[in-house]
This record gives C-alpha cells, structure tokens and sequence, in this order.
C-alpha cells in the first residue's frame, strides 16, 4: 500500500495510548518484518485506538472521516479489516465484543458514507472440510473454538450486507480474504511465534509425537506475502455505480501442503525425532506437559484444543494426485509454483525458530516473555510481546 502511486495515504488503527506511540509499534513491527523504510513515514498516518470500544475508541474528527462526514480529499476509499483478539482457549462471548462488535462497527461506518468504498475482510480460524459454500460451513464451525466462531459470524455479517446492502446498489464493493494459516516468507521466514501452528510445533517437538492422523488431509497454509497481494487486491476494487448488484468477491487462499508432508518438514528441518502416535497417547503427552508448565505458559490453549477433540491439523480434501513439483501437468504449474513456494516458506521459517532456541528448553519457559525472542539477532514476530514492549 505505501509503495503504490494510486494510494495518498495509509492509515492505520492501532491500539495505543497516543499516534506516537502507534507510529513506533507500526515501525519496530515493520522492521523484524524487513520492510519498513523511513521514506514511508509521511504516507502512514495512525489512529489509536480500540476495536472493543464505541466507535472503534476514534476522536471525533476521525470517525467523521471514516464515516465520510468530510470532503472528498478527506474520504476514506478502502477499509482492510483484519484486526482481532487471537485467543485460542477463549469463548465465543469472551471474543465477541472485539471481534464480531469491530466488524459491525465497520460496517456501520461503510453504510453511513455517501463515498464509495472497497471494504476488504480478512477471516481466519477454520478451514473447512466442506465443498467451499457458505451453508455448509455451519457444521465445522460449530465445533470450533471462539476465535473460529468470530471470525465466521463476522464473515457472514459481511456478506450479508454485501448482498442485502441498504438499497445503494453498485455503490460499495466487497471483498472476503479466506487465508488459512499464515507463516513468515521464504525470504525472511519472520515466523508470528504466538500462531497457533508454532506453539503446536513446539509443543509436539517437547513431548516428541504429534497426533496421527489419515493420508491425504490438506492443511492450508500460505505465506504472509500471499495473503497481503490478496487483502490489498480489494483496495482497487470500485463498483461502477451503474445500478448492479453490490459486489461481493470471496478469495480462498488454498495454498498448502500435505499434513503427513508438512511433518516430515519438520522432522528434517529440526533434526529431531518426532513421531506419529496414536492420538490417547499423544493427548496423555501433552496433559503430562501441561501439568508441569505454569498457569500463564502459553501452552494453555492447548487446554482448548483437548477439550474440543481437535487432536490434528488441516482438513479433508479429495486430491486428484499428490503435489508434485517436478513432472506436473502444464496446466497445474502456476498451483506447482504456489505450493513450492509454501514448502520452501515452512522450512525458512523452522530455520529462524530453530536458531532463535523456540524448541529448546521448553519446559522451562513459564511466562510470555522468555520464549519468543531467545536469540534477538534473529528475527522473530509476537504480538503479545509486541504490545508489552510498546506499553512500556
């Protein structure tokens, strides 16, 4: 968004006490990210913020402006929401407030405009086992944690006024962004180590077995760059205002690899014995580890996960033939190109955790702190240690 000639500026909601202080968490995050550049600085402008409160927690001059009370060389012309309290172990009820409450205000706020907008959603949580329709997700999600139930209720509230609208045909444009799970660039391989699927990893690395699941389930994972170009593909989406239908645009990121596949990665890049046992054994590991870990360790999510039953990754999908690089059909070599490039983002990724000590004395981490940053001369992303950083 800050390198594109089309865009005047970029602002950005934040949760922080000032726009100072919104501005440095913006620029640290960006630069463990490695891309942050000081000519950006007079594109960004922040808004602190919070999702839970009324109106977003904005003043009053800026909820004008997202609301289009201000003239058009004020008006907002894209919203991108993909903020949301990340609690793996929370409820639905507990979450629903930031998570659900956010969209709605958003919404809200896009009704309001007389200014057209491209309102770009990004949902997250489950991936379906279903064929892709809205309805028969319903099923999946209702054995979800409550982060996955938010996320869906706010995509269906997205939808739903994408399809409704308030009788303002063609005025607005709407994008949904489906991304699955999200690691680091082949690049720079910047894991997020609060992501479920690394604490997963960490802890299948500690008890030394993962649950074993059938061949063949499909765990969608894309790198951060993909889900990104998809979210910012919207920003550029306007409808013509000609009298259509409002438009509503859904992207399934589908990129991934095979669970048995991404395993054997992480049995290779870690060079660690970590075998496939049955799931009763796999859950007593994981309770005998939890007892011995403190309240606040962030394995406690874990907790959740027994609870519901979800012992494993990814989700049934019926494959025509294995991913394969080497000999595919013509017509599958851009699916080829994605998929290698997934293969090769997990492995950078277990790279810099590994030489951070992200799988190294596990037992011993007992608070937030101690474990994301091991090594602070590679760089790894936490959104909780982010934001006690920036509080200070």
């Amino acid at each position: 968004l800050v390198t594109s000639t089309s865009i005047q500026k970029v602002i950005v909601h934040v949760r922080a006490a000032t726009a100072e202080k919104a501005l440095e968490r913006i620029i640290y995050a960006a630069r463990l990210s490695k891309w942050w550049s000081s000519s950006y600085v007079s594109q960004v402008e922040c808004w602190p913020g919070d999702l839970g409160m009324s109106d977003l927690g904005l003043l009053a001059p800026q909820w004008k402006i997202l609301t289009g009370d201000c003239g058009p060389d004020e008006r907002i012309s894209s919203i991108i929401h993909n903020g949301a309290a990340v609690q793996w172990q929370a409820p639905y009820a507990a979450l629903k407030a930031i998570n659900v409450g956010s969209t709605m205000t958003l919404l809200s706020a896009t009704r309001r405009s007389p200014f057209p907008i491209s309102f770009t959603y990004v949902s997250g949580g489950v991936k379906s086992s279903s064929d892709g329709e809205r309805g028969s997700l319903a099923a999946d999600i209702a054995k979800a944690n409550g982060y996955s139930q938010t996320k869906y209720v706010s995509e269906e509230l997205v939808a739903k006024y994408a399809l409704e609208g308030d009788g303002k045909k063609g005025h607005h444009a709407f994008h949904i962004v489906r991304p699955g799970l999200i690691v680091g660039t082949e690049e720079h391989g910047v894991p997020n180590t609060d992501d479920f699927l690394w604490r997963l990893v960490q802890a299948c690395y500690t008890v030394g077995g993962y649950p074993k699941q059938e061949t063949g389930v499909w765990l969608a994972v894309a790198d951060v760059r993909e889900v990104a170009a998809a979210s910012v593909l919207g920003t550029s989406t306007f409808s013509s205002g000609s009298g259509e239908q409002l438009k509503l645009e859904v992207t399934d990121i589908e990129a991934g690899v095979l669970v048995e596949d991404f395993w054997a990665i992480v049995t290779e890049e870690l060079g660690a014995v970590i075998k496939a046992v049955d799931v009763e054994e796999w859950v007593g590991r994981i309770k005998d580890m939890l007892e011995q870990l403190a309240e606040e360790h962030p394995y406690r999510p874990f907790m959740a996960m027994l609870e519901e039953g979800s012992f494993g990754l990814g989700s049934q999908r019926v494959m025509a033939k294995r991913n394969q690089i080497h000999g595919i059909e013509e017509e599958m070599a851009e699916e080829a190109i994605s998929y290698e490039r997934v293969y090769k983002a997990i492995r950078k990724n277990l790279k810099v955790l590994k030489i951070a000590g992200f799988f190294g004395a596990v037992s011993k981490h007992t608070s937030l702190d101690a474990i994301p940053r091991v090594n602070e001369q590679v760089a790894t992303f936490s959104r909780s240690v982010l934001g006690k950083r920036m509080s200070k």
